[in-house]
């Protein structure tokens, strides 16, 4: 009809002017004291909100071609999505600065000696434990204090320990505890799933990319303990591993954990979502549980062979609701989205601040080089004593 005609492209004028009117600001020239400031926290804070004004139009823009989807055939439609991509892909966090090569390389042998020589032969050998599982949870126990689901939390926190990576919670209330849920993480660094596993009181499977399954000891005892690998480029498998999920929460009631965004962001920022997560929870009735995580990137980014020492936060968020008679998956895929947007344009107060940050760390600071002397100097006496031992015991 001619005023659905006119109500749309009243819609598509006001979201070009908003458009217009982010890329005015944004083209603005910067002063010095806007120059000075790259790299502070302060600067952090503004591409963040930057970055929300952006994705929040981008997301108006998709809302409005899925309401009216004779609009994404109009070329005005389609040059406004075009605009919002450009100024996308503007924005990057910048990392904190690397930690000096020499303590980097104690760090780097305590974690060598702690991965092969502590956490993995502890982990396989413990492995036969899940067989008492089932028996253990018909007596009363609940997933998270299983003997493995202590042992795996209990590993994620010497890795931290080893880097020098502190984790704080925000949020523990906001956590879904009455049930299995879906657990959404902002995914930018290898530090995500430790400080997720170790800030939360769920104990979460995980849904990962399928070439970390093939890591030698790493990943094959990732895929023993229960978590799940994924096929992106195979939707048939993609199809069959999201199965499995399903099968762990049903049989299980397990909470499962994955990146919407499908792979690690390079730029710190949140990606786009994949829709797969949000399929299955519309099959599942399964609440989802996002969280936006604080740090991390900062620390350890893609390309960067280890982490500087510091703080990462997780900050849980009150659980996104599923209604399965009403969503759709586009939906429930772009609420999740603004609720986890919302989150990263408020960092914590200490985020990007050496002062507030080194209060944090301390004493937890003395407690990783402790950590870590006792990787490089314990272990290797205590696997010679041993070695002695069994020598002495053999040759008599």
């Amino acid at each position: 009809s001619t005023w659905g005609l006119h109500f749309m492209v009243r819609n598509l004028d006001e979201l070009g002017s908003r458009v217009a009117e982010l890329e005015h600001s944004l083209a603005a020239p910067k002063d010095n004291a806007e120059v000075a400031l790259r790299g502070s926290a302060r600067e952090r804070r503004q591409v963040r909100k930057h970055y929300r004004s952006v994705e929040e139009l981008r997301l108006d823009h998709e809302e409005l071609g899925l309401r009216e989807p004779t609009l994404r055939d109009n070329p005005a439609f389609q040059a406004l999505g075009s605009r919002l991509d450009a100024l996308h892909g503007l924005f990057s966090l910048a990392p904190y600065p690397a930690a000096s090569n020499a303590l980097c390389a104690l760090r780097a042998v305590a974690l060598v000696i702690y991965v092969f020589f502590v956490a993995t032969p502890i982990l396989a050998l413990a492995l036969p434990l899940r067989l008492l599982h089932p028996l253990l949870r018909m007596i009363g126990l609940e997933n998270g204090y299983l003997p493995l689901d202590l042992l795996i939390k209990a590993t994620a926190r010497g890795f931290l320990l080893v880097f020098g990576v502190r984790a704080l919670t925000e949020g523990a209330s906001a956590l879904h505890l009455s049930g299995p849920t879906l657990a959404l993480y902002q995914h930018s660094s290898n530090l995500d799933v430790f400080a997720l596993q170790t800030s939360s009181a769920v104990l979460f499977k995980y849904i990962g990319k399928r070439a970390v399954f093939f890591i030698p000891i790493f990943g094959w005892l990732m895929r023993a303990y229960g978590n799940i690998s994924i096929d992106r480029s195979n939707r048939e498998k993609a199809i069959r591993s999201l199965d499995k999920a399903k099968s762990k929460i049903a049989r299980w009631r397990r909470s499962i954990a994955i990146s919407p965004e499908g792979t690690r962001s390079e730029t710190g920022l949140l990606l786009d979502f994949k829709k797969g997560v949000f399929h299955l929870a519309l099959e599942m009735g399964m609440p989802l549980q996002p969280a936006a995580i604080f740090g991390a990137y900062e620390l350890w980014p893609p390309g960067r062979w280890f982490p500087a020492p510091g703080v990462v936060t997780v900050r849980f968020l009150p659980p996104v609701s599923v209604d399965v008679d009403v969503d759709t998956t586009d939906q429930l895929r772009i609420r999740a989205r603004r609720a986890m947007l919302a989150a990263v344009d408020l960092p914590p107060v200490h985020y990007g601040s050496p002062a507030l940050e080194n209060a944090y760390m301390r004493f937890y600071g003395v407690a990783s080089w402790a950590f870590v002397l006792a990787m490089v100097l314990g272990v290797p006496w205590l696997y010679w004593r041993f070695a002695g031992v069994v020598v002495s015991s053999g040759s008599s």
